[in-house]
């Protein structure tokens, strides 16, 4: 059995539930590249059993090193 995990957007007031195999893709930035306020999220505890998270950032234009 499976307990707690979820993610939340409290600006939008939503929770996502894990569920095996899914994922959640959003955007953190506005399409003038702007960080987008919505997409602030929290995980929430796990209560019982596991959750794997794996992220991977992708880029809106090729990264240059400084």
């Amino acid at each position: 059995m499976q307990g707690g995990g979820e993610t939340t957007f409290p600006e939008l007031g939503i929770t996502v539930y894990p569920l095996p195999g899914s994922g959640i893709l959003f955007s953190n930035l506005n399409a003038e590249g702007l960080r987008e306020p919505l997409s602030l999220h929290a995980g929430n505890p796990v209560t019982q059993g596991e959750k794997w998270v794996a992220t991977q950032w992708i880029r809106q234009r090729d990264y240059v090193a400084p």
